[in-house]
This record gives C-alpha cells, structure tokens and sequence, in this order.
C-alpha cells in the first residue's frame, strides 16, 4: 500500500540552494556579451538580466524570485493577472507588501511523494 508523504523545504532554503547549484547561474546571462560585467557594475541591469530560480503558486497569485549578481528580485502577480509587484528587491518587496515578504521568507515549499508504506 502507498501513501503520500509530505517534505517541507524552507523557501528561502530553495532559492539559496538553486544559487549555490549553478541553477541560478548568472553566467547564463554572459551570452549576451559580457553582460555578466555590466550587472556587477549596474543594479538597473542586475535586475533585468537576473534569470528566474523559483515560481511559487500562492492562493493570492503567483511570485517568481529572480537571482542576480547583487541579489534577490521578486516579481508577485495577482489572481487577477495584475502586475503587483515587478522585479523588486528584498527590501522593496518588505516595505510595500509585507505579507508577500512573510510568505516568502517563513514559507514552506511542500512535494508530495508516493512511498511505499
């Protein structure tokens, strides 16, 4: 007989973790020439070039936390489709929408898995 198991990940824990993996590599972006230098040097180009490293599905909507040279960016769309948020840094992400920041940084990414019992 089978039953679903679940695992709890601290979310921070996951995107910290796709970094140190390479998921996240920032080099990705050196295709577009030395890009990667130009992010270092740039936080505007830092955050546009960040590749995406987690996408969260919540009951409000969706956030997608983006890796870059200088740090985390987050972009939270609405149920709705609205554009809430768009890109923004930890602390941006803190001071104008604070429950997406909790969730962010005290969630839990959840797997179900089929063990055998």
């Amino acid at each position: 007989m089978r039953r679903n198991v679940r695992s709890r990940v601290p979310l921070a824990a996951v995107a910290a973790v796709s970094v140190a993996m390479g998921l996240a590599a920032p080099a990705a972006s050196a295709a577009a020439g030395g890009a990667t230098e130009a992010a270092k040097r740039d936080p505007a180009v830092d955050r546009q070039l960040a590749p995406a490293i987690v996408s969260l599905e919540t009951r409000a909507g969706h956030v997608t936390i983006f890796a870059g040279e200088l740090g985390r960016y987050y972009t939270v769309v609405a149920k709705d489709g609205r554009v809430v948020a768009e890109r923004v840094s930890a602390d941006e992400l803190a001071a104008n929408h604070p429950e997406v920041s909790a969730m962010v940084d005290h969630g839990f990414a959840v797997q179900m898995a089929d063990l055998p019992q």
